[in-house]
């Protein structure tokens, strides 16, 4: 997976300053501590973006994503929501209390689109967990997926 550590150096640490920035009504009004896009194309090739670049160094140094289950190939998945505490295992669980302690980021959702040339996730997650939360997102998907539709436009 050296191809994945050089993609966060080059692309995500690189640009971390344009990616808060775009970020940053996510944080204003929905309370998102961090955001995440993840590209997996059909041909292994990624794409990793992050708001919070030393989680996403710790978390490809450590292989962490052996334990994150939307890092398999597009075939697994089809479009819809992932909600962080409805993923069970202890792997992911040991993953999420981790995040959660050392970067202070919460899994809350997940955001799967099946593409042509294989599937996009933006990952919003959250200061501290709660299902109150899950639900203001849930709630205002519609927006959000105006800042996701924005976002790609510009990345």
């Amino acid at each position: 997976m050296i191809a994945l550590e050089d993609a966060v150096r080059k692309i995500s640490i690189q640009h971390h300053n344009r990616i808060k920035k775009a970020s940053q009504p996510l944080t204003d009004y929905f309370g998102v501590s961090h955001f995440s896009y993840l590209k997996i194309k059909n041909s292994g090739k990624l794409t990793l973006l992050s708001s919070k670049p030393a989680w996403l160094e710790f978390y490809c140094a450590k292989k962490l994503y052996l334990d994150q289950p939307h890092f398999r190939h597009p075939s697994n998945f089809s479009s819809g929501i992932s909600l962080g505490k409805n993923i069970q295992g202890e792997e992911y669980e040991q993953l999420s209390r981790l995040a959660s302690t050392k970067f202070n980021v919460n899994f809350c959702l997940g955001i799967i689109t099946k593409v042509e040339d294989g599937l996009e996730i933006i990952g919003l997650d959250a200061l501290t967990p709660s299902i109150s939360h899950d639900f203001l997102l849930l709630n205002n998907m519609n927006l959000i997926h105006k800042f996701v539709s924005v976002f790609k436009q510009k990345k």
